[in-house]
């Protein structure tokens, strides 16, 4: 966000709109034009399981939630807010907070809307790529990425 506002500053004239956007993405369709969204909601797609957490994957930010989307490391919530909140997902291991739910718990706490959008998008992953998971006591599990539905 601060990247944001500089560029704002040096063009004196402030965005109308942001992308969140991952740079493994590959979009099956056009986004769209922005004049056709709700200029007063954040427009993101919920998780492929349906429940009530956005994809943190992509979203299109009217400039006036910027802060409440871009600026969530300064409110990250605690483990306790999680718990009471109404994430879907639940703690890892009850130590870390997955960004869908800190994102949704932020847009929710500044009073900015959320609409769905149409998950046009999946993520595109190198088939030479190898993810390492972490697990207990030293021990690690790896597998192929390749292409993921996450």
């Amino acid at each position: 966000l601060r990247l944001v506002e500089a560029a704002e500053v040096a063009r004196r004239r402030r965005f109308d709109w942001l992308v969140r956007l991952r740079p493994d993405l590959e979009f099956h369709a056009p986004i769209g034009r922005l004049a056709d969204l709700d200029a007063r909601a954040v427009h993101a797609s919920f998780r492929e399981s349906g429940l009530g957490d956005v994809n943190d994957h992509f979203a299109i930010v009217p400039r006036e939630h910027a802060t409440a989307y871009f600026d969530i490391g300064s409110g990250c919530p605690s483990a306790l807010d999680v718990q009471t909140s109404r994430c879907m997902g639940d703690l890892a291991q009850g130590q870390h907070t997955y960004p869908e739910c800190a994102i949704k718990m932020r847009l929710e706490q500044f009073g900015a809307p959320i609409a769905n959008f149409p998950r046009i998008f999946s993520l595109v992953r190198d088939d030479s790529c190898v993810r390492t998971v972490e697990m207990w006591r030293g021990l690690s599990h790896s597998d192929k990425c390749g292409n993921t539905g996450n």
